[in-house]
């Protein structure tokens, strides 16, 4: 993400922080207070929820590569263990 887009980013929310305290509190919340409450929010909140979404996405993946691993485990050709034999997958 580039600069402008990151800036215009911080600006709606921004807005988002004014107008819940305008609309849940009935308060208007400055300029510098909005950016002042995102810039808490973004450093002793976010990362408690970006470390919840990384756990979660590595349950998820950890979950799929587990089916991966058993589908691949039954594709897998025994080795027959008397001359001649038919491979089987048992």
């Amino acid at each position: 993400m580039n600069d402008d887009a990151l800036k215009n980013e911080r600006t709606q929310l921004v807005s988002k922080l004014r107008q819940y305290f305008q609309d849940e509190r009935d308060e208007e919340l400055g300029e510098l207070p909005a950016k002042m409450m995102l810039d808490f929010i973004e450093r002793e909140i976010a990362p408690f929820f970006y470390n919840r979404g990384v756990r979660d996405a590595k349950s998820k993946t950890i979950a799929a590569f587990a089916t991966l691993a058993e589908e691949m485990d039954y594709l897998e050709i025994l080795v027959p263990k008397k001359p001649g034999a038919r491979p089987s997958r048992e």
